[in-house]
């Protein structure tokens, strides 16, 4: 994922990632996954996995609410997003 300045004919950040809306999703080499805000590339969230991201991060909605899925190691993990 990446952001750009057209004018300027640069980016602004890059991620390896997964967006939703206006934030994306990615892992990191420490076992984290992490919420980024799309507009900056600032982290807005993370949750310590215990062992590396293992698959791209996706989310679904259900009953009103959103959900992330990730995988590290040998465990999915879903959190709930409000």
């Amino acid at each position: 994922m990446e952001a750009r300045l057209p004018k300027h004919r640069r980016y602004a950040w890059q991620r390896d990632a997964h967006h939703c809306r206006q934030v994306a999703f990615a892992g990191d080499v420490a076992g984290n996954i992490v919420a980024y805000d799309v507009a900056n590339g600032k982290p807005l969230w993370h949750a310590y996995l215990g062992s590396q991201v293992s698959n791209a991060p996706e989310t679904y909605a259900l009953d009103g609410h959103q959900y992330l899925l990730v995988a590290a190691g040998d465990t999915v993990y879903s959190f709930t997003l409000y």
